[in-house]
């Protein structure tokens, strides 16, 4: 494995890697909070997304060891994993809020009668 240099000697790409593994970490914590805070399956989803923004940090940090973010290969099997439920999740979300809505309509709107439904 490749040893971080001293962050005097960092390169871009490493403080890029350092930058991701701390946002990721934090996203993973802000869900792990809003997790907490729900009841039921909603709690298990998050919770679920939480960890696996958590692991994508922890796969940048290896991805910052070992130089690439393929190599070895069950490291880019391991952000695949976690882009997936980055997906399922998103596509969730998007569902849910479509049920959600309701059409709607003017409060003040007058319908018509059909003279011809009049018995």
């Amino acid at each position: 494995m490749r040893r971080s240099p001293p962050a005097s000697a960092m390169n871009p790409s490493d403080i890029v890697n350092i930058t991701e593994i701390i946002l990721w970490s934090c996203i993973g914590i802000g869900f792990t909070v809003i997790a907490a805070r729900r009841k039921g399956s909603e709690r298990l989803r998050v919770f679920i997304l939480a960890l696996a923004f958590l692991v994508f940090g922890l796969s940048d940090f290896i991805e910052l060891q070992t130089g690439a973010w393929w190599r070895p290969i069950w490291l880019l099997f391991m952000k695949a994993a976690c882009v997936a439920v980055f997906v399922l999740a998103l596509r969730r979300h998007l569902l849910d809020n479509t049920r959600d809505r309701k059409p709607t309509t003017d409060a003040g709107e007058k319908h018509a009668k059909d003279p011809a439904s009049d018995p």
